[in-house]
């Protein structure tokens, strides 16, 4: 169930992009590494700290999922990688040096990012001094799912969304926006179901860009 306010009490799941938000804008500072599906997590004195299993956590906390915890919490984009700065591109072949040639090449000076899952090379630049510097960080955005006939959706899985009783199909919704991209001069502008209820194409284009 998605929440429209930060829970007084709130607790989040382990998963990887916890650890990834971790790594990058947390600086590391947790008791435990934070992608244990199995773990709920908590926040003290700007320290996550976790539960190990379902039977440790208190029954009067709200599990919160990622994209309220960046929305509420952080309020701010999830980091998903790095760019070269522009007036630092002429800098390129230095950066190349540093990193040894592992984790990007020449083409970081036509705007490749590095993923943040190069964690590696990633602490190697910032070793060097160079990461805030020369680069900037790419951020995916706290998007929202569109509001449809009064209902906000409700994310149920990676591959599937709920408005009300009506449950959709993403990959379903991803074929829609593709046709429309390539239908020429006929365009999609809105699909109706069978209750009557229309949804335009860019409500499902936001859809799409909330699951990518």
């Amino acid at each position: 169930m998605s929440i429209n306010k930060l829970p007084k009490k709130w607790c989040i799941n382990g998963s990887k992009d916890l650890a990834d938000w971790q790594y990058v804008d947390m600086k590391n500072c947790c008791s435990a590494y934070l992608d244990d599906k199995d773990c709920y997590y908590f926040l003290s004195d700007s320290t996550l700290y976790h539960w190990e299993k379902e039977y440790s956590k208190p029954n009067d906390y709200t599990v919160i999922s990622f994209d309220e915890f960046l929305r509420y919490v952080v309020g701010k984009g999830f980091i998903t990688g790095y760019r070269m700065k522009g007036e630092y591109k002429r800098y390129s072949n230095a950066a190349i040096s540093i990193d040894g040639g592992t984790g990007f090449g020449t083409s970081i000076a036509y705007d490749q990012i590095i993923p943040i899952e190069r964690t590696e090379t990633i602490q190697r630049l910032k070793d060097a001094g160079i990461l805030d510097i020369w680069f900037e960080p790419v951020l995916k955005e706290c998007l929202e799912l569109p509001v449809i006939n009064g209902y906000k959706g409700e994310k149920i899985s990676d591959t599937c969304v709920k408005y009300g009783c009506a449950t959709f199909s993403i990959p379903i919704l991803k074929n829609l926006v593709q046709f429309e991209l390539l239908s020429g001069d006929r365009k999609i502008k809105s699909i109706t179901l069978d209750s009557g209820v229309e949804i335009t194409i860019e409500q499902i284009k936001e859809i799409v860009e909330y699951f990518k």
